[in-house]
């Protein structure tokens, strides 16, 4: 089978993915209309790095032969896409507006999106859900504009594409969260050895995402009480060399607002990896809503029933437990300086980490995925079972102005004629959404 992947490299899921395809025999064509160091990397066409190439070679570039040239090389992209079987994207589509995909679906491709976040997030929604189902909350400050191009983008790809994975608390249709966490551990670097005084490691992409000055103001106030440990803080450096970097420091401070490949890769050098409550925040929320379906199919819920559905819709490994210490700006001194004076729970961590990143295999993932483009009503199945959307049952507009509350309803009515709509969104009007 061939297999296209574009648009975007982000956090190295490109190459997760392109393995994990690769493994299981296929033909992938990856394509990245960004470039960044700090991922990893073996992209067929890397067009940003092409473009400089090629723009070195004229002794007097324009802009115009920039875009001559970016025009050329997606193009060849475009050309690779309609060779393909599969169409998988990350980020977004060729389109902005991802008007592409239904073209790309008349001519018989089978779709797959891979949502990242942002590209999908709303932090009126977030905070919401947060609140909705007893979950802290933190806006750290990105992403408040741009409503409309996320809505549209979630939407369109909702009616067009055959698998979704991952989804965000405006989602209507269920998604596919089996595909969504995979990493291949590369490094042979793995030291689980913890020193009495440890080698602290951040290494921020992008301070603000990060939560960096906050990072430091810890360690300056964990200092000034008479604690002792180093700091190491790395930025830019390529990802080939960050192996090493994360076996040799002992606890790896992650963002403060969201988890990553960044984490995995620490777990697997033997750090261990304290980060934001966001993945412990989204256990606990699927844990709630887990309740709320078993309530909706009439059965009590107990330890066992709650098993049961996770194993039902496949999601067990995803929501196993994960040797990473969750914390928040607020109590981010607090758990940092327990962490630092707990030398025997530091190596237990320490310890369970490879073992950990180590089952979520590009492989197993690619397969899940394949499966269920072969076989939907699986996934149908299970997404019976999986969830009631929140934005469906529970958004409040009472923050909204009407004209976003009119391009809610505008997009919802743009997805009602999907098959998948009468089995999962449930009708009703509350403050001027109408499903």
């Amino acid at each position: 089978m061939k297999i296209f992947m574009g648009m975007h490299n982000i956090a190295s899921l490109m190459h997760d993915y392109a393995s994990g395809f690769r493994a299981l025999g296929h033909e992938v064509f990856c394509v990245s209309e960004s470039d960044s160091a700090i991922t990893k990397a073996d992209l067929d066409l890397n067009i940003p790095r092409l473009i400089a190439a090629r723009l070195s070679r004229l002794k007097h570039p324009t802009q115009e032969d920039q875009l001559r040239i970016r025009k050329h090389l997606r193009e060849l992209a475009w050309q690779k896409a309609l060779e393909a079987d599969v169409c998988f994207f990350i980020w977004n589509t060729f389109e902005q507006d991802a008007s592409d995909l239904p073209m790309l679906r008349k001519m018989g491709k089978k779709i797959v999106i891979r949502f990242c976040g942002s590209d999908v997030r709303d932090m009126e929604a977030d905070r919401q859900a947060a609140l909705h189902y007893g979950a802290p909350y933190t806006d750290y400050g990105l992403n408040s504009a741009g409503f409309l191009p996320r809505l549209h983008y979630l939407r369109m790809c909702e009616r067009y594409a055959h698998l979704l994975i991952n989804g965000s608390y405006m989602s209507l249709r269920p998604f596919f969260g089996r595909g969504s966490l995979l990493f291949q551990p590369e490094s042979s670097l793995c030291e689980t050895r913890q020193r009495e005084h440890p080698v602290i490691l951040h290494a921020p992409s992008k301070r603000a995402a990060k939560g960096t000055e906050i990072w430091l103001q810890v360690f300056d106030a964990l200092r000034s009480a008479g604690l002792k440990f180093g700091v190491k803080l790395v930025e830019g450096l390529p990802h080939e060399e960050m192996p090493r970097e994360f076996a040799s420091a002992d606890i790896f401070c992650n963002s403060l607002f969201y988890g990553g490949r960044a984490a995995w890769e620490a777990l697997s050098a033997g750090c261990v990896v304290v980060e934001g409550e966001s993945g412990k925040n989204h256990v606990e929320y699927c844990r709630s809503q887990a309740a709320e379906n078993l309530r909706g199919l009439g059965v009590p819920d107990t330890p066992e029933a709650q098993a049961w559905w996770w194993r039902s819709i496949g999601f067990e490994q995803m929501f196993s437990h994960t040797p990473v210490v969750h914390l928040s700006p607020e109590n981010a001194a607090q758990k940092l300086a327990e962490l630092i004076l707990d030398h025997p729970r530091r190596e237990k961590l320490a310890e369970q980490g490879p073992a950990y990143v180590t089952e979520l295999s590009p492989q197993a993932a690619c397969q899940s995925i394949l499966e269920q483009l072969e076989n939907p009503e699986s996934l149908e199945k299970r997404s019976r079972l999986l969830w009631l959307p929140f934005f469906n049952l529970h958004y409040m507009t009472e923050r909204d102005s009407p004209e976003r509350i009119a391009l809610f309803n505008k997009y919802t009515a743009m997805v009602r004629p999907c098959r998948w709509y009468k089995d999962y969104v449930i009708p009703c009007e509350r403050g001027g959404l109408r499903f």
